[in-house]
């Protein structure tokens, strides 16, 4: 069943510097526009993805009656993002001291003079 938030496997019937379309098994026919492929230069799509390549994306919304949709393909592969980490580390009860032991053993942290 194809529903928004749901992973989709497809082939790339068509892509240009602008989106991919994107077919799955049951014959839905997704488009992924740019903004949900990549955040390098658009050229770039072109020398990433090939015609007949087998990817995967989430769903970002689905038209059932016409068989289409919107994909986003980042969402899944980080590495297509420019910052895709939004969070930061916080501190436990015990502080960072936990964190700190074990990097010790790792890198001598008491010698940065």
């Amino acid at each position: 069943m194809n529903k928004k938030g749901d992973i989709a496997f497809g082939k790339i019937i068509e892509l240009n510097v602008q989106r991919l379309r994107v077919v799955t098994r049951s014959n839905y026919i997704f488009e992924i526009p740019k903004k949900y492929i990549l955040d390098w230069s658009p050229s770039k799509i072109l020398s990433e993805f090939k015609v007949g390549e087998k990817i995967n994306f989430i769903i970002e919304s689905v038209d059932k009656k016409n068989k289409t949709g919107i994909g986003n393909f980042k969402k899944l592969h980080a590495l297509y993002e420019r910052s895709p980490f939004q969070r930061e580390i916080k501190e436990t009860k015990h502080g960072f001291k936990n964190l700190i032991d074990d990097l010790g053993t790792y890198v001598d942290l008491d010698d940065k003079k």
